[in-house]
């Protein structure tokens, strides 16, 4: 599910498109995948889903870096901002590409144990 996020309301955006891929019934329903541009523009486009069927795939192929953040949702730009970091240390560049596939439920658990997978796309 797609949809147009203002970058100023991106937590607010990004819920309701979880919502809309969990109210519409997907098999498979978890982890949600979010996918977001590399670079934030005042109003971007937002896809959410479920992970593609073994052999199936909408993201890129080749290197990706990643990590893992566990806690609050609003502490995620600080983890950005440490992946990104590192890939400019270890001499690579971020293209994008970025995906939050989150592990935790958070109607199951607190927001300092959610879970959350960051991923960006890596020039080959």
């Amino acid at each position: 599910m797609s949809g147009r996020v203002r970058a100023d309301a991106l937590d607010v955006g990004t819920s309701a498109l979880c919502r809309a891929v969990l109210e519409s019934g997907v098999p498979g329903r978890e982890p949600l995948v979010a996918v977001f541009p590399l670079d934030l523009t005042d109003e971007m486009d937002v896809t959410v889903g479920v992970p593609a069927a073994e052999g199936g795939t909408a993201l890129p192929g080749g290197p990706w870096a990643t990590t893992l953040h566990v806690g609050p949702y609003t502490q995620l730009p600080l983890a950005y901002a440490a992946l990104l970091e590192h890939v400019r240390t270890l001499g690579h560049r971020a293209t994008g590409p970025v995906t939050e596939t989150y592990l935790t439920d958070p109607s199951t658990v607190g927001p300092d144990e959610l879970v959350t997978r960051l991923a960006v796309a890596l020039a080959g």
